[in-house]
């Protein structure tokens, strides 16, 4: 199962953790611990564990399970995105594909 608890769960795949820049508020910097975060101009993203062609694996995801570490102190953002409506989503998910079965991950 993906950090997606819905039906979409299934078409998911915790697309948007890897998507490359995860903006979250600055009260929730605090939450994360600022070791967690980049700082961007006056704006604050999820830390990558790794960047990838199309995007940043965010560092708290973990890939073989394809869940989120930090759970309990999960960005707002994070709880409640969306990728449904999204342009290129469908594009997006098969370059995740990829890139997880050139490393060896199987899909959920």
């Amino acid at each position: 199962m993906t950090i997606c608890s819905y039906l979409r769960s299934k078409r998911c795949r915790s697309a948007c953790c890897y998507r490359r820049k995860k903006w979250v508020d600055l009260d929730e910097v605090s939450k994360i611990g600022l070791e967690n975060v980049v700082q961007e101009g006056e704006r604050y993203r999820l830390r990558n564990k790794e960047e990838f062609w199309a995007g940043g694996i965010c560092a708290f995801l973990d890939e073989e399970t394809l869940l989120c570490d930090i759970v309990h102190k999960m960005p707002l953002k994070c709880q409640i995105h969306n990728c449904y409506g999204e342009l290129d989503i469908e594009r997006f998910l098969e370059e995740v594909d990829h890139y997880r079965k050139k490393r060896g991950l199987t899909p959920p």
